[in-house]
């Protein structure tokens, strides 16, 4: 939010809720979870996203935002009231939060608002964006053999590995004998120049690799 774009007098409520609403609907596009909350948790504007949050994660009682599990929402706490006391303004306060059933662990981040923003969201301390913590996806069958120039077979064998499957495992699921499967390994650790399987299956589970959108 630019110096330009703040009004020169505090907004009425409507034009504070709807620039909030606007903020959390901007990060909804990108796919982001955010809610704009103040001081106490009270909040302004959720997105969808972080509704989905709800109740698994997090809980709306009369208006505050409160976290489900009981340390993250100590944590959340504390970050507001130093935030709504104008304390650690340059640090962004990144809680984690525990897996919940199936639910992956999610980082939950509290921005500061604050300098021209603080116009625009009169009684807002902060935007909390929930970002998941979950595996990068494993590059296809077809992008391992374009990256590496890898045979159909060797690249099967790949996506195996980066999915810390045993030579039993990856042999039993391809039909191949164990045999078959550490001489296709063998040629596709040549290939990516790793001597070991667990630094290939690192490197593609960690790496900005592309990922074609047909799983194979």
């Amino acid at each position: 939010m630019q110096p330009h774009t703040a009004p020169s007098r505090a907004p009425s409520d409507q034009v504070a809720h709807d620039a909030a609403r606007a903020a959390v609907g901007m990060l909804e596009l990108v796919g982001l979870p955010a809610a704009v909350i103040g001081p106490t948790g009270r909040w302004t504007a959720i997105n969808p996203r972080f509704e989905r949050l709800i109740p698994n994660r997090a809980s709306k009682r009369r208006g505050h935002l409160r976290l489900v599990s009981s340390t993250a929402d100590a944590l959340l706490c504390d970050s507001l009231a130093r935030l709504a006391h104008e304390r650690d303004w340059e640090d962004v306060h990144a809680i984690p939060v525990p897996a919940a059933d199936t639910r992956p662990p999610i980082i939950l981040h509290v921005i500061p608002v604050r300098g021209p923003a603080t116009d625009l969201l009169p009684g807002a301390v902060a935007i909390v964006i929930a970002a998941p913590v979950v595996s990068r996806d494993i590059p296809s069958v077809a992008v391992l053999q374009g990256l590496f120039n890898m045979t159909p077979a060797e690249a099967r064998v790949t996506r195996a590995v980066a999915q810390r499957r045993t030579i039993v495992e990856t042999a039993r699921g391809l039909e191949l004998s164990q045999e078959t499967v550490r001489s296709q390994l063998k040629a596709a650790l040549a290939k990516t120049g790793f001597t070991r399987k667990l630094d290939l299956a690192v490197m593609l589970t960690s790496a900005c690799l592309p990922i074609d959108p047909e799983r194979r």
